[in-house]
């Protein structure tokens, strides 16, 4: 069995997001297929950019990050991550457009408060990116640990059931129908667990 380079890895990794995307709120987007599009792009370019700023965070390159390797291994991501994270933030700000109705969701639903956590996670993390781009300062482990709180914020914003623009897509269609959606009709097959007391 021969060696399979990294480069054939991209379209296995390319799927995988645009499944990700497509099983995730993009598919409920208007056109799902524009949402799912816009979905993988962000996924893909912040797997770029968060992703090497992990790989750069479990490195200690000889004469550290502004040593002579240091500076080469940080002058090679630079030209990865600015593309990337513009990316990422156009498709992120477009995705939620997408999911919140109006900017006081923002501060009145938990998905917009656990947005707000993301975006304030990634606001941190940009003038540790400027110093280490500019090779005056980098902390790529602090950069690294920040960036796992984007990728948890990133987790929970995906785990939620219905983000705000959904919800209310829900209730008009509950309001229309007179019936509440959530509840078993008759003949539904349902499942129940213990809940607590």
């Amino acid at each position: 069995c021969g060696y399979v380079g990294p480069v054939y890895a991209f379209g296995p990794r390319g799927l995988g997001r645009v499944a990700l995307a497509a099983a995730g709120h993009a598919a409920a987007g208007q056109p799902p297929t524009v949402a799912i599009g816009i979905d993988s792009l962000h996924l893909l370019a912040a797997g770029a950019w968060a992703g090497g700023i992990l790989a750069l965070a479990t490195i200690r390159p000889p004469g550290g990050w502004l040593g002579v390797e240091g500076r080469r291994l940080l002058q090679r991501f630079t030209f990865v991550a600015l593309p990337a994270f513009a990316v990422t933030a156009a498709m992120g700000f477009l995705r939620a457009t997408e999911e919140l109705t109006s900017l006081s969701d923002l501060v009145n639903s938990a998905y917009g408060c656990v947005l707000d956590v993301k975006v304030l996670a990634i606001a941190a993390m940009l003038p540790l990116s400027v110093l280490a781009w500019r090779r005056l300062r980098a902390s790529p482990r602090l950069e690294g640990s920040i960036a796992l709180v984007v990728i948890v914020a990133s987790a929970r914003l995906a785990a939620f059931p219905l983000p705000p623009a959904r919800a209310r897509e829900a209730d008009a269609a509950a309001a229309q129908s007179g019936t509440n959606q959530a509840l078993p009709a008759s003949g539904d097959l349902t499942l129940a667990g213990r809940a607590g007391s």
